[in-house]
């Protein structure tokens, strides 16, 4: 924590301390990273890309970004089993169509009935258009990721050995 003051040059008023807090910013794509990668994507889609893009930071600013599966990969970062076990979403860029994709999706809730596929967890929207990207169904499904998704924390503390565990090992036999 830092502390910042805020009003000690104004004539007018009395300084305000305010308890500022320094958080780490999830690691995002440099510039040339998210070139590259549009680079690979077909040219028509690649507004789109962006587009989707700026909605799913904007929905889930905890998530981390990263180029994995050929695809713009969201998730928490430090999750056990990274990009995988934390995934939030990914962005595919394909013909005509952006898919955002849900590794758990069978598990979000979609009232819409947005989410398309037949596979066992995973899922998808197909987007094509930034007004259906800012579709506030398409956020509530990445906010519904998020929150759904084990954080770091709660992962370690549920793989940590139990009381009951440890007495159980420590007995001789």
């Amino acid at each position: 924590m830092e502390i910042a003051r805020i009003g000690a040059e104004a004539p007018w008023s009395r300084p305000i301390l305010l308890w500022v807090s320094v958080m780490d910013t999830p690691p995002r794509l440099s510039c040339a990273e998210l070139a590259d990668y549009l680079a690979a994507c077909p040219s028509e889609v690649c507004d789109l890309v962006i587009a989707v893009r700026g909605v799913v930071l904007k929905a889930a600013p905890v998530a981390a970004e990263a180029i994995k599966f050929h695809s713009l990969c969201y998730f928490k970062a430090g999750s056990p089993y990274g990009a995988i076990g934390g995934n939030i979403c990914t962005i595919d860029g394909r013909s005509g169509v952006v898919m955002l994709g849900f590794i758990q999706g069978a598990t979000l809730p979609d009232p819409k009935k947005l989410l398309k596929g037949d596979r066992k967890a995973a899922r998808h929207v197909e987007i094509r258009s930034a007004r259906q990207a800012r579709d506030k169904a398409i956020r509530a499904l990445i906010r519904a990721s998020v929150a759904q998704c084990p954080t770091p924390q709660a992962e370690k503390a549920s793989r940590e050995p139990s009381r009951k565990s440890i007495r159980k090992s420590s007995r001789k036999p």
